[in-house]
């Protein structure tokens, strides 16, 4: 468990290995600082699946593929998201999704708040 939970969360899985943040741009593993939580096994499936969107962005395709599929990346990390929103609601922390697109190469970042637990 963390020794302080954060005060917002982020998700963001182009960042790289990492998908979660905090009020800080401190990285984080959401299952480590819910550890307690009683529905931990959902948190642990849902990061596990937040850690494959990170793992296919930072693979390299989305730098070699200009066709990379970002709307069907955003699409399931926002799914996902939502899910975490859900079962952490009533923690009253922020949970944001941080959708970013690339288009001509130029980056276009939006942060969606899903969940203000």
């Amino acid at each position: 468990m963390c020794e302080e939970l954060p005060k917002m969360i982020r998700i963001m899985p182009d960042y790289g290995p990492s998908y979660a943040s905090d009020e800080d741009a401190c990285v984080f593993d959401v299952a480590d600082c819910f550890s307690d939580h009683p529905r931990i096994t959902e948190i642990r499936e849902i990061e596990d699946d937040l850690y494959g969107l990170a793992s296919w962005v930072d693979s390299g395709e989305a730098d070699d593929n200009p066709d990379f599929p970002w709307d069907e990346l955003n699409e399931r990390g926002l799914a996902l998201t939502w899910q975490l929103a859900d079962i952490l609601k009533g923690s009253r922390i922020p949970v944001v999704y941080r959708a970013l697109t690339k288009i001509d190469g130029e980056n276009y970042i939006e942060e969606i708040v899903v969940g203000n637990s």
